[in-house]
């Protein structure tokens, strides 16, 4: 988790990035051809919810279409798609495949050390 710290703060500013003007968008909108679900009873952790799930792949642009706003919708939704799905979650990925190479590095260092201390361990109980 120390490793991604940086990474998780990056991906929460993102999401904030592309929700909010969604949110902004959704607001001269009925409830019927929303652009944001309101599945919680406050709007921050809908629009989180919602570009968390854009992240993951899972969207909804039937109310995109023949609406006010429609370009500037579908210029968000294409702009959080490409740095949310490819860009992050590659960034995320490169910090994931370092930190295993730096563990693996390590490996005989942390493997010497456990032996270490069990004969440690061994010789206190003789």
């Amino acid at each position: 988790m120390k490793d991604i710290k940086a990474f998780l703060i990056l991906l929460v500013t993102t999401l904030l990035m592309f929700g909010i003007p969604m949110m902004m968008l959704n607001l001269s909108r009925t409830e019927e051809n929303a652009l944001v679900e309101a599945t919680f009873g406050f709007w921050g952790l809908n629009l989180l919810l919602n570009q968390y799930l854009l992240a993951l792949g899972e969207f909804n642009m039937d109310n995109f279409a023949d609406q006010p706003n429609m370009i500037m919708c579908f210029f968000f939704f294409i702009s959080a798609t490409f740095i949310t799905q490819i860009t992050m979650l590659n960034m995320l990925i490169a910090i994931m495949g370092d930190t295993f190479e730096r563990v693996m590095e390590n490996k005989d260092v942390n493997a010497t050390q456990t032996k270490l201390e069990l004969m440690s361990d061994l010789v206190a109980s003789l």
